[in-house]
């Protein structure tokens, strides 16, 4: 494309993302989008990331094709790092102090949990696409919210399942939707998560807060809570003010294929077990049993499992079962689901039933390039605000379920199609945080 001295960002990006994106992407469609950033290099998107250690990480690798224009982080040490590879990025402490779309185009938020909804919600106001890290909110009231703002803010979302495109994840939706499996008998999930301390055995140490970590900002739209030396960086996921404990982190990534291979509809109740479980802290382990209501009439148990427990050797149908897994159990044979988007394992219940149909699939872009693609395009995403709500809000609900001791004789009731909870005592409480002054969206 010959640019001139009228030529415009927005109709670069209308006509050169065809020959860019098409033999990537070449289902998308280019639509008209709009975009006035002050610093842009080609065709590239000026993005920010929100949170830049541990996953941070990955997360800014993954837009690292786009011009990485603004890394904030509430920890100096995470910040200088990533600063020294990117030099010429803008630096910041406070997100709401990160430029709006007339300097950026797009935003990574990869926070603690409670920080996520209020990050996003931001940026979405101030006309920036965003990438959010799973679970996509903290609360399952939040998680409308976010999908609503997006619809009306016409932005680009995606939520950070990091496999979803995988062939591995994807494999199983197309296995499902050929009818091998038959009538779906039960589901169940697993993992060895939490593998920090967790459950009311753990008690808040005390410390003083480190110079390079601002706490208050650390805290964003949470609760006051003396700094505990617990909390940061990786085991905030424990406490149910900040995270949501092992079903909040890797509900998300087990399930996550199982929930778009199937489409739930109507009622589910929720029981749980668990150990451990305080006002304060996630359980030491937990078990819980969703009834779910497929779209067609049919109805499933899924079983989740965590903190060393898992289903009996004869569901599994073996002793030693990896420590971390999905299956599905249909009338014709068994479908295992590892972890990390690997290819899913299929077993016939008899010799005579063959193996599924062989694969049609096709590689795809990451999580992070589609997005990215999607921002410049107008095209969709995998896994937007609106298309995880159903995953992160059973998720959510299912932490809901722990906190009230929900069990199958008095389950807590998630409706899936308006998110709403009843059937235990006040619930209302466990649904949406009320930010600290200054953090309201």
């Amino acid at each position: 494309m010959h640019l001139t001295r009228s030529t415009t960002r927005r109709q670069f990006l209308q006509t050169g993302c065809r020959s860019i994106t098409s033999t990537v992407v070449g289902y998308w469609t280019c639509h008209s989008t709009s975009f006035a950033a002050d610093e842009v290099r080609g065709d590239r998107l000026n993005v920010g990331v929100i949170g830049v250690g541990n996953r941070g990480v990955d997360n800014v690798n993954g837009v690292a094709t786009e011009n990485v224009y603004a890394l904030c982080d509430v920890d100096q040490r995470y910040l200088d790092e990533m600063h020294s590879r990117y030099p010429r990025a803008r630096v910041y402490r406070d997100f709401r102090e990160l430029p709006d779309n007339k300097s950026m185009d797009a935003v990574v938020v990869c926070t603690p949990d409670h920080v996520h909804a209020c990050a996003s919600i931001w940026a979405l106001q101030r006309g920036l696409h965003v990438f959010c890290e799973k679970p996509m909110a903290h609360r399952l009231a939040q998680v409308r919210d976010m999908a609503d703002v997006a619809t009306r803010a016409d932005r680009k979302t995606q939520v950070g399942n990091q496999h979803a495109t995988s062939l591995g994840y994807r494999r199983v939706a197309e296995i499902v939707q050929s009818g091998w499996l038959g009538k779906l008998e039960s589901i169940h999930a697993w993992t060895d998560r939490p593998v920090w301390p967790q459950g009311d055995a753990v008690t808040r140490v005390g410390g003083e807060v480190p110079a390079y970590l601002d706490w208050d900002l650390w805290l964003g739209p949470a609760n006051f809570h003396p700094y505990r030396d617990q909390y940061h960086p990786f085991t905030w996921r424990a406490w149910w003010d900040f995270g949501s404990g092992a079903l909040g982190d890797m509900g998300p990534h087990l399930l996550d294929p199982v929930l778009h291979a199937y489409d739930v509809t109507g009622q589910v109740s929720i029981g749980a077990s668990s150990e451990g479980n305080s006002e304060a802290s996630c359980p030491r382990w937990s078990t819980l049993r969703f009834h779910l209501p497929l779209k067609g009439g049919e109805s499933v148990g899924l079983h989740w499992y965590d903190g060393g427990r898992r289903p009996s050797a004869d569901v599994l149908g073996t002793e030693r079962p990896p420590s971390s897994g999905a299956l599905l159990l249909g009338e014709h044979g068994r479908l295992f689901i590892p972890t990390l988007g690997k290819a899913p394992i299929a077993i016939a219940n008899n010799k005579s039933w063959g193996p599924p149909p062989a694969s049609r699939l096709q590689e795809l872009p990451s999580i992070h390039q589609e997005w990215l693609a999607a921002c410049k395009t107008g095209g969709d995403t995998c896994r937007s605000f609106g298309k995880s709500i159903t995953l992160t809000e059973l998720c959510l609900a299912g932490c809901v379920a722990i906190r009230t001791e929900a069990t199958e004789a008095s389950p807590l009731l998630w409706s899936a199609e308006t998110g709403e909870l009843t059937g235990r005592p006040n619930i209302e409480r466990y649904q949406r945080d009320q930010p600290r002054d200054g953090w309201g969206t």
